[in-house]
């Protein structure tokens, strides 16, 4: 997979199939958009593309809204997915472009594009004008195949990044996978903190989370962590610590089950699968030992099979 920006974007001399969105989460129905986007490349002898922004547009207008995924994140996913090319715009670019102009020039002009596969509410260009009915009025003059992907329900909700971003917001990690056709996910560099689970007998990775990224609520997990490819069930805990640290910094920090050796600096991945408990802050450091023993118990249980 091919990663272009606008400013190094020329004229493709190939023909393609594009698509465009946000793409948040690259949830079941944006995978159903990409690889039709794949599928109709393939079978006309074209090349697919990708068109989404580095940093979405509405976070320029409420900097407080979070993702979920990242823009690594994201990558990795579209390109384990078979995209050819993908175009990372900035909004600040083409922020004053008409949806009919970013067709034009963009889609058209530059991407040569023949094929279009979009959401069914899906909208682009400025002001959001831009939607499948804005193309299917225009099939003619810009003779491109339009193909509009329809929603895809889960347990009777059309899946969208707005409702998987509630789930994960208050918890609902299973229904969140479900929408995402995989488990929630955290990726990031293990950093060094404080080292109080070591002093309990409970040695943690502390992860590094960009800011952007929307964490599940506080509280303690069972998730897989993937170290260089392995899989280790973890015990995952987001909060501040409060019982062994009164003024401690909110933290993401997993205990990973069966792992020794040291992971400072070393990228890992946190799979979220279910929510254990809530955070609480206990009366004695003998008392937390006891229930992060309990949780280590019970995810060892759910998870290592």
């Amino acid at each position: 997979m091919q990663i272009l920006t606008l400013k190094e974007l020329g004229k493709f001399e190939f023909s393609t199939s594009v698509t465009d969105g946000g793409f948040d989460g690259i949830h079941v129905g944006h995978q159903k958009i990409i690889s039709e986007t794949i599928r109709q490349a393939r079978e006309n002898g074209l090349k697919s593309v990708l068109v989404t922004f580095r940093r979405p547009p509405r976070l320029f207008f409420n900097p407080n809204q979070k993702l979920l995924t990242t823009m690594e994140e994201k990558l990795e996913i579209i390109a384990a997915l078979g995209i050819d090319y993908v175009l990372l715009l900035d909004f600040p670019e083409i922020r004053g472009l008409e949806a009919e102009d970013f067709i034009q020039e963009i889609i058209i002009d530059r991407l040569n594009g023949k094929r279009i596969v979009i959401g069914y509410n899906h909208h682009f260009g400025h002001g959001g004008r831009g939607n499948a009915q804005l193309l299917l009025q225009n099939i003619e003059r810009w003779r491109l195949f339009i193909t509009v992907v329809p929603p895809i329900f889960v347990n009777g909700f059309p899946v969208s990044s707005t409702l998987i971003r509630q789930f994960v917001a208050k918890g609902r990690l299973e229904d969140a996978a479900m929408c995402l056709g995989h488990p929630y996910f955290v990726t990031g560099k293990v950093v060094r903190g404080l080292n109080l689970g070591s002093k309990i007998g409970f040695p943690t990775a502390n992860l590094g989370v960009l800011n952007d990224k929307l964490l599940p609520p506080n509280g303690v997990y069972a998730a897989n962590c993937y170290v260089d490819g392995v899989r280790y069930p973890s015990a995952v805990f987001i909060g501040h610590a409060k019982t062994l640290k009164k003024n401690a910094d909110k933290s993401v920090e997993a205990h990973i089950i069966g792992f020794s050796g040291d992971l400072y600096g070393k990228k890992i991945r946190l799979e979220f699968v279910k929510k254990l408990r809530d955070e609480k802050t206990f009366p004695s450091t003998e008392e937390l030992k006891k229930q992060i023993n309990r949780d280590v118990q019970t995810v060892s249980e759910l998870l290592s099979a």
